[in-house]
């Protein structure tokens, strides 16, 4: 599978404020998965409701995968969806921008409009 342009990474804003201290983010998970979560611009919303339901301050992180240092895997999630996994720190240098993904008035997230296009 051909990387996409972009991926991203869902994140609670208290999160990269913590990562922005070191300047790179791992999550806690990391030492037992050994990678980073990510999706591509379909899988966003997907993710969001499955994972990060309850949070009032997420963020998506846009990475263009052509200054990403660490390796890009596609594999497959429990679904049989493949999902794009970051095996290595991502350093707040190779993220693009970091958005908020807010909810409208039924409860639901809502990508960014110009997510995508930097």
């Amino acid at each position: 599978m051909t990387a996409p342009k972009f991926i991203y990474v869902l994140i609670e804003a208290s999160v990269l404020r913590s990562a922005s201290t070191c300047g790179f983010y791992l999550p806690p998970k990391f030492h037992d998965e050994g990678f980073i979560h990510a999706s591509t611009r379909d899988q966003i919303l997907k993710s969001a409701s499955q994972f990060y339901g309850a949070s009032t301050e997420l963020l998506v992180l846009e990475i263009d995968t052509s200054v990403l240092s660490s390796p890009l895997l596609f594999e497959p999630g429990r679904s049989g969806t493949l999902y794009p996994h970051i095996y290595g720190p991502l350093t707040l240098g190779e993220v693009s921008r970091a958005l908020p993904i807010l909810k409208d008035d039924s409860g639901c997230f809502v990508l960014p409009q110009d997510l995508g296009h930097a």
